[in-house]
């Protein structure tokens, strides 16, 4: 989501460091959402990853609710990548479709480091049952 600040007659604001923008969400719950400021003036408006699904976006510049809002956002997170389905459906067979859903909810950042684990898991669970043969 970007915001542009304009005046009252609709024009672009010259961008001033002391405009604080913020952004409350809200599906089931209230949330926050990080607003950062552009190079060019205007701010990006970032969900953390778990967020998914359609939501009001109620934003604030300098504590004082945006002209036209709330606006709706739809967010969604990319699809899981065929690395990490073949990961998890290697891994954990009897339960990759519900560990799917549930990677869906992080970033690909953390999803990496959720499948290494996964991996590193199932290798130490492969060595120790062959100890014990």
């Amino acid at each position: 989501m970007e915001i542009e600040l304009c005046d009252r007659h609709g024009n672009r604001r010259e961008a001033d460091k002391r405009d604080k923008v913020g952004c409350k969400t809200k599906k089931k719950s209230e949330d926050q959402a990080r607003a950062v400021r552009n190079s060019d003036g205007t701010f990006t408006v970032k969900w953390p990853a778990s967020y998914n699904g359609d939501y009001e976006a109620a934003v604030t510049v300098n504590g004082t609710a945006a002209p036209g809002g709330p606006w709706a956002a739809k967010c969604t997170q990319p699809p899981l990548s065929s690395q990490h389905k073949a990961s998890i459906q290697q891994s954990y067979p009897a339960v990759a479709k519900t560990l799917e859903r549930l990677l869906l909810a992080a970033t690909p950042a953390e999803r990496d480091r959720i499948c290494s684990a996964f991996q590193g898991a199932q290798q130490e669970s492969d060595s120790s049952s062959s100890d014990s043969d």
